[in-house]
């Protein structure tokens, strides 16, 4: 059988590297060509190859199954290229080399106009989107027939055609703003003669043996070293074969050449990663451990567990994908399994205490993430899906919805229904583009008749769907984009933000009007979606510059300015809306990204961890590097705090706690942490997110961060906080279980609320009108609060005692009624 890269790949996981080495022979003669293109010489691409392929076989077990592995590849070939030649160039080495490949000529024969595209063709590759790259990188690099790149894409030989096309006319104006002049049949030409050249005979082998020598422990085992494996040039399978003997020693080989492994063993216990029974279990046959029914069911048994664990914010999607691996081809025997969690908890309504609901919550999360990692082996369950999809019970997943649907494999008559439920409905599940965008692209003879069905209800419809079917349609090749402009300018809603007053919440009748300022935080997110299509329309999106230039000016949200900025400097390649703002953050945009392909091919030091603190969008990510390190780490924990302060990041939280726990502590004294509610305003406040996360993250220390709580008791007595008491004291109390409950709110604060409010009509009547003022102020004091603490509410019952003896025993009867805890001896002795 023919198995794809992601097949062979979790069978390398499970112990094959007769599975890693298909992968090699597949793919080196195109890392390799990459390779010379950025180095120049072959002894460099060598040095290239080897480290692309041993950074795979490390990352095996992390690389999500989506995509291309062969754009995965060609990525890392091109920032290893890059890192190899800034290092030779800071060690001044081979400048002879390198000062030949920058020196380009604009003469158009082919040999010259090979060499002016060498150094500008990979750059350029990585500007395309996922689609496109892999379909440039299946034809021409891979070298596959478009019948074949259309299997590839899960599309017909018809339409890979019409996309590699695209693809290459999208690679051509890349390479134009790179200064790279090329007809199309030029370009094409280069790219079919020129892009793949044959690796050193012999290379694979020890390309094989590097690679497998750095994800194993016991490769000295034996005596002798991978490197002399390769001067040997064994056969693959040879090579292999030692391999396994090193990294998992003797009696794991006796496990990987046949041997059933008892079901009371794990399943996955090498170091190295390698699955002795996960082996078999990939390549099927009569020593398959899984066939073992006992095996089978602890495989699946580890599965459920992993769905049933509680998670902390973060669904464990590395453990979702090592379970699903772990069984191999017999992974949709445990589909009923993962369908019965699932159903079980969707019926949360049934729950009535909020740790149930939270826990079926988490459960869903797990289940949904489980079969997307399942793939085409839950097929089966689509149509459950589809329905729970109409039904709006995945309303909760609306950003994992298209790649659960995608990698479920719906077919053209079941991509139709979806794509026509989406257009007909206004419910929260049809706020997903991207499902549109996806099943189309899995069957493009869907697209004529989406293009028809979505531009008709554009005329149809209003409000919020609107721009949802708008943003669909900028996403499918062929709209209109002149249709879709003012739609899009339309919901900048610069009117809004010209009038000072709009979103003010003013104080009537003793109540604020909250719901102006939250009015503005859903507006905003409407402004963000559609000054990020009016950047996809090209020139006719070009009118709405005026309008996007006003909108950077007038926002106070800075997610929704950086997302105006990005779309000026995507329309606006003139620059003339150029400002100070936006050319800075260009530059960071340029920061981020270099920051990002450091970590994600492993060669940020701990100095480019601390510049990657600094900015907002690569804060998270240098602090999750950080925690791994350890003790060299702990040196930059207070600019782990400042990361903190100004980000707000799980991620830095999170950093902190492994790192420097008690330096969480400081985040709960920002006094920018807490903020009136007369004073506020829909705005990012990352302070105040901060202070939750600090205090989120004390809470899954428990004891150990007993040295917190005087902070979070001094916090809690803050007054007229948003939305952070209930943290607080869950924090408290998660840190001392034995802590009294010291915030309360919903149910307990109305019953005291409405017996005041009682008083109050009553004192009207009687004709007692200092009464009934006391008592309404008092009734508005309990209703304008995010929760109460247990001293603020004895300390109206002291003041009222203090005022009115009559109304005073009407609150303290409705206190003690309402909250149990607090007995009569505390309420008589505030």
């Amino acid at each position: 059988m023919n198995m794809d890269d992601w097949e062979l790949l979790r069978d390398y996981c499970r112990g094959s590297e007769t599975a890693f080495a298909e992968l090699v022979r597949r793919h080196l003669n195109a890392v390799y060509s990459t390779a010379l293109r950025r180095v120049g010489h072959s002894e460099t691409a060598r040095d290239v190859c080897q480290r692309v392929f041993t950074l795979l076989a490390q990352k095996a077990a992390t690389l999500q199954s989506t995509g291309s592995l062969l754009g995965w590849l060609h990525r890392a070939a091109v920032h290893i290229s890059s890192e190899i030649l800034r290092t030779e160039r800071r060690r001044h080495a081979r400048e002879q080399e390198i000062s030949h490949l920058n020196a380009m000529t604009s003469d158009p024969g082919s040999d010259d106009a090979w060499q002016q595209l060498t150094p500008q063709l990979d750059t350029a590759l990585l500007e395309l989107s996922e689609v496109d790259r892999q379909a440039v990188l299946l034809r021409f690099f891979e070298r596959l027939p478009l019948a074949e790149v259309g299997r590839r894409l899960g599309t017909s030989e018809a339409a890979a055609k019409m996309r590699v096309g695209r693809a290459v006319t999208r690679l051509r104006e890349q390479l134009g703003l790179q200064g790279v002049v090329l007809t199309g049949g030029v370009l094409m030409g280069l790219l079919a003669e020129r892009t793949v050249v044959a690796a050193p005979a012999g290379f694979a082998d020890g390309i094989l043996a590097a690679a497998l020598s750095k994800t194993g422990t016991g490769v000295s085992t034996f005596g002798t070293g991978l490197a002399t494996l390769s001067r040997l040039a064994l056969p693959l399978a040879g090579v292999a074969t030692v391999v396994v003997l090193g990294t998992l020693g003797l009696s794991a080989f006796q496990n990987y050449s046949g041997t059933v492994v008892p079901p009371d063993q794990e399943l996955v216990s090498s170091p190295s990663g390698l699955s002795s029974a996960g082996q078999n279990a990939s390549e099927g046959g009569a020593n398959d451990p899984l066939e073992d029914p006992a095996i089978l069911d602890q495989a699946i048994a580890r599965l459920r567990e992993v769905i049933r664990t509680p998670f902390n914010r973060k669904i464990p999607t590395d453990q979702v994908q090592e379970a699903v691996n772990a069984l191999g081809r017999h992974a949709p025997k445990a589909l009923p399994m993962v369908l019965e969690e699932l159903t079980a908890a969707m019926d949360v309504k049934a729950s009535k205490a909020p740790a149930e609901v939270q826990q079926k919550l988490q459960i869903q999360s797990v289940a949904v993430e489980t079969l997307r990692s399942m793939g085409r082996s839950a097929h089966e369950a689509l149509p459950q899906v589809m329905e729970w999809y109409r039904a709006g019970k995945l309303a909760w997943f609306n950003d994992k919805v298209p790649t659960l649907l995608i990698a479920l494999e719906p077919s053209l008559d079941q991509s139709r229904e979806l794509i026509e439920y989406i257009a007909q409905t206004s419910g929260p599940n049809s706020y997903i583009p991207e499902t549109v965008l996806q099943l189309t692209e899995l069957h493009p003879e869907l697209l004529p008749e989406t293009l028809q069905l979505l531009g008709d209800r554009l005329s149809q419809i209003e409000g919020d769907h609107l721009l949802v079917l708008a943003r669909t349609l900028a996403k499918l090749p062929g709209s209109n984009p002149e249709q879709l402009r003012p739609i899009f300018e339309q919901f900048l809603m610069l009117p809004e933000l010209r009038d000072p007053t709009h979103y003010q919440a003013k104080f009537e009748n003793g109540t604020h009007e909250v719901w102006r300022i939250t009015q503005r935080g859903f507006d905003d997110a409407k402004r963000h979606g559609a000054a990020a299509a009016l950047a996809s329309l090209g020139d006719a999106g070009r009118e709405s510059l005026p309008a996007l230039a006003e909108l950077a000016q007038r926002t106070t949200n800075e997610q929704l300015r950086d997302q105006v900025f990005r779309s000026i400097a995507e329309l606006d390649p003139e620059r003339r809306f150029e400002s100070p703002e936006l050319t800075a953050a260009r530059k960071g945009w340029d920061q981020d990204q270099a920051f990002f392909d450091q970590v994600k091919f492993g060669t940020a030091s701990l100095e480019d961890l601390r510049l990657g603190l600094t900015r907002s969008r690569s804060a998270g990510a240098a602090a999750a590097l950080l925690a791994q390190r350890g003790d060299e780490a702990r040196e930059l924990a207070p600019e782990l705090v400042a990361a903190l302060t100004r980000t707000g990041s799980y991620e830095v939280a999170q950093a902190l706690k492994t790192l420097a726990p008690e330096q969480l502590v400081q985040c709960l004294k920002n006094p920018a942490a807490f903020t009136l509610v007369e004073d506020y305003e829909f705005k990012a406040h990352p302070e105040r997110q901060a202070l939750v996360e600090a205090a989120q993250a004390l809470a899954e220390l428990g004891p150990e961060a007993s040295f917190a709580l005087p902070a979070l008791k001094e916090a809690l007595e803050i007054p007229d906080r948003e939305f952070v008491r209930l943290t607080l004291d869950e924090t408290i109390r998660a840190i001392d279980p034995q802590a009294p409950q010291s915030v309360f709110r919903g149910n307990s604060i109305s019953a005291l609320s409405s017996a005041l409010i009682t008083a109050r009509d009553d004192a009207e009547s009687a004709g007692n009108p200092d009464q009934a003022r006391l008592a309404d102020t008092t009734a508005g004091r309990l209703e304008l609060n995010y929760g109460m603490t247990r001293s603020e509410l004895l300390a109206i019952d002291a003041e009222l005692q203090a005022a009115d003896p009559a109304l005073h025993r009407i609150y303290r009867e409705a206190l003690v009624r309402a909250i149990p805890q607090l007995q009569p001896a505390q309420v008589a002795s505030p």
